[in-house]
């Protein structure tokens, strides 16, 4: 079982749940009904912790899923944001 970052996320969080397999934050991207998974509870965290969690997942680059999006959606979120401030 992998420890999730608890820094952003409090302790009643739904990704903090013991009984909860940590490894579904970390699957493959190709394995999407873990992906799907991962976000569903994702989804029921509140709006702050949601945020927090995302930005530190864009912030380290971390690998899974963080703040209910993949890397690849996080990628997309940092370019956006990045296009946003050149103009």
């Amino acid at each position: 079982m992998i420890k999730l970052e608890s820094r952003f996320a409090p302790i009643n969080a739904p990704c903090q749940d013991k009984s909860l397999d940590s490894e579904i934050f970390f699957p493959d991207p190709t394995e999407f009904d873990k992906i799907a998974k991962a976000k569903s509870i994702c989804i029921t965290c509140d709006q702050k912790t949601k945020q927090d969690c995302l930005a530190f997942g864009i912030a380290t680059k971390s690998y899974g899923i963080w703040g209910g999006t993949t890397e690849q959606e996080r990628q997309s979120i940092k370019r956006r944001k990045y296009r946003g401030k050149t103009k």
